[in-house]
C-alpha cells in the first residue's frame, strides 16, 4: 500500500494547531459563574451561581468545559467542547447538559480582530414546538479575569436574549 505524500501533508496541516487555538488559552482554568435566564420575555429573569472548569483536550486542539450549578432547584451539569476547525477556518462548539437530551452545535464561529468578541450561531429544536429555532452566541472578554457569555434565540433582527453568564476567574 503506497502513501500519497500530498494527502499526508494535508492531514498533518489539518491536525496542526495555530494562533486561532492559542487565542482560546484565555478561557482555561476555573471560573465562578453568575447566570441569568429569561424563560419568557414577559417573565422576570432567574439567576443562579455555578462554576466552570475549562481544560485543554486532545493535544490543545479543543477546550473541554465542565459546568456545575443548580437550575430550577435541581443539580445541573453541562459539558462542552470548543475549538478551531483549520479546514473551515471557523470556531466550532457543542454543548450537552442535564436540562435536556439535545446536543447544541455552533459551526460558524468567528472572532473579532482584537480577539475579544467571539460570535457563532446554530440551529436547535425548540422543545415546546419541536420546530427548528436559530440560536446565536456572543462571548466577550471584558478583562483578564472576566468574560461574558450571551445566548439569543430567534431570527436575525428578532432575537430574544435567553441567557447571560458572567464568568469571573477563581
Amino acid at each position: 500500500m503506497s502513501h500519497d505524500t500530498a494527502q499526508e501533508q494535508s492531514c498533518e496541516s489539518h491536525a496542526a494547531t495555530g494562533e486561532e487555538h492559542r487565542r482560546l488559552e484565555f478561557f482555561m482554568g476555573e471560573w465562578n459563574a453568575r447566570a441569568t435566564f429569561w424563560m419568557a420575555p414577559d417573565q422576570e429573569p432567574m439567576t443562579t451561581e455555578g462554576r466552570m472548569v475549562t481544560t485543554w483536550a486532545l493535544g490543545k486542539r479543543y477546550l473541554e468545559m465542565r459546568y456545575k450549578s443548580e437550575f430550577l432547584g435541581a443539580p445541573f451539569e453541562g459539558v462542552g467542547f470548543w475549538g478551531f476547525n483549520t479546514a473551515s477556518g471557523l470556531y466550532e462548539s457543542f454543548w450537552i447538559d442535564t436540562a435536556g437530551t439535545m446536543m447544541m452545535f455552533d459551526c460558524d464561529g468567528v472572532v473579532s480582530d482584537d480577539g475579544k468578541v467571539y460570535r457563532s450561531s446554530g440551529t436547535v429544536i425548540n422543545p415546546q414546538t419541536r420546530q427548528p429555532m436559530r440560536k446565536s452566541v456572543v462571548t466577550t472578554i471584558k478583562n483578564e479575569n472576566e468574560h461574558l457569555y450571551q445566548m439569543f434565540f430567534g431570527e436575525v433582527g428578532q432575537e430574544v436574549k435567553a441567557m447571560e453568564i458572567v464568568y469571573t476567574r477563581v
